[in-house]
């Protein structure tokens, strides 16, 4: 006996592929940039006040945290974070490039660094030698 043969049939795609090149919408990719230059400048408002003890709990105990951990580079802090987010408003695409953001984190550590040989007490360098902290 013959075997069958199967018939094949094509398929006609029914799909069709738009050939029309998709729009980018411009106002959408410029809000979370826009909204982290007005943050950093809020904080940098924040940590301003906070400094002269003015403001309320928030910023004093922001301006604290950063006191702790930078010592007297802590008022210099909110001019940072101002230059950052002035930066990242005027720059092409509001990114703040890598190299300034990396010059500005590496000035205060360096800047706190110096500011605390320089003007740090007798007991406070004792205290260090010995590894009880500054």
């Amino acid at each position: 006996m013959a075997k069958k043969k199967k018939k094949q049939t094509k398929r006609k795609s029914t799909s069709k592929k738009s050939t029309k090149p998709e729009k980018k919408d411009d106002s959408a990719s410029t809000f979370w940039p826009i909204t982290g230059a007005i943050v950093l400048l809020l904080l940098a408002f924040l940590l301003l006040l906070g400094s002269f003890s003015a403001g309320g709990p928030l910023p004093e105990q922001m301006f604290t945290g950063v006191f702790q951990l930078l010592g007297n580079a802590a008022y210099f802090v909110p001019v940072a974070l101002a230059c950052l987010g002035v930066w990242k408003f005027k720059a092409e695409g509001h990114k703040v490039p890598l190299q300034e953001f990396v010059s500005i984190v590496v000035f205060l550590w360096a800047f706190a660094g110096w500011l605390f040989i320089t003007f740090s007490t007798t007991e406070a360098l004792t205290s260090g030698a010995n590894g009880g902290g500054g």
